[in-house]
């Protein structure tokens, strides 16, 4: 029970920022990305200009660096036979910490999409796949100064320490590696509380083209107005979520690590995660129409 309930407390708040981990795809698809598949990555450069002028440039350029760091990642797994153990520890984390920035971006990018695909069946419209996901790389992008005020966080509070306690002159910042992993936990909850403050972000640029100070003041105000229904929501996603990791935890300790059955649990797992957090997803889409659409004389979301 208590090694499970950090991780629900973290699914709880990926529910509304994050929720599909995509490593290691993201090291399939990066290659696509750098190669601008069926024009995705014209429709997401013009997205990045139309919000950003010309810094879009340079977005899309960081955005491409962090695909290659995707794409070497897996083989990173590899290096540690290959080259000195010590330059693998430092420079192969600096390398698995700007790849996650890519993944990070793809995870929020997919959740955009399963947020759209959920609107549009709760609304009953009609669409095309393809032409769904060019409407969420272009979303995604609106939602990119709240994805990135996350990621900067999630960089300062977690990666940096990572890399920095495996160089020489830094190292000493930081303490044995029992204290390191328990302020490593801590991080990991202050994100996921601010996550859960911000709930509402996510979804509400999503749907609605505005600003993030719009944005906040909106959620805000709806959050004041509705906090009983977005509260019991909080409260039965959290105990979902909590049931699901306790239940992937004792089965995994009962049949023992490294066992055939403990093998064929890690490839089921993920899909009963995945058919949890799909329905709750799709709970906070509903919920969020009805009671929190802070937002509704915005500009309305383009459909296909």
């Amino acid at each position: 029970m208590r090694a499970s309930l950090l991780p629900a407390f973290e699914s709880l708040a990926g529910l509304f920022n994050n929720l599909v981990s995509t490593f290691p795809v993201a090291a399939l698809i990066a290659p696509l990305v750098c190669l601008a598949w069926r024009g995705r990555g014209a429709v997401l450069l013009s997205a990045l200009r139309k919000r950003f002028g010309w810094w879009g440039w340079l977005l899309y350029g960081a955005m491409f660096v962090a695909a290659l760091a995707a794409l070497v990642k897996p083989f990173a797994y590899v290096a540690p036979q290959v080259f000195p153990a010590e330059l693998w520890l430092r420079w192969g984390q600096l390398m698995a910490s700007v790849a996650f920035v890519f993944e990070y971006l793809l995870g929020v990018t997919l959740q955009v999409f399963l947020l759209l695909l959920a609107f549009a069946w709760v609304r009953g419209l009609n669409f095309r796949h393809g032409e769904m996901l060019d409407v969420a790389v272009r979303r995604s992008v609106n939602v990119l100064p709240w994805t990135a005020l996350i990621l900067l966080l999630a960089v300062l509070l977690i990666e940096a320490p990572l890399v920095l306690k495996n160089f020489p002159g830094t190292s000493e910042w930081y303490p044995q590696e029992e204290v390191f992993a328990a302020r490593l936990r801590l991080a990991r909850a202050v994100l996921a509380g601010f996550l859960l403050l911000g709930a509402g972000m996510q979804l509400g640029l999503t749907l609605h083209a505005g600003t993030l100070r719009k944005a906040v003041v909106g959620w805000l105000r709806a959050a004041g107005r509705a906090w009983w229904p977005i509260g019991w929501f909080f409260l039965t996603a959290a105990f979902h979520f909590l049931v699901l990791h306790v239940c992937l935890e004792n089965v995994a300790r009962g049949v023992g690590e490294g066992t055939a059955l403990w093998v064929a649990w890690r490839i089921v797992s993920p899909w009963l995660a995945a058919v949890v957090g799909a329905w709750l997803l799709a709970s906070w889409v509903c919920v969020y129409k009805r009671h929190a659409d802070f937002a509704r004389t915005a500009e309305p979301l383009p459909l296909p």
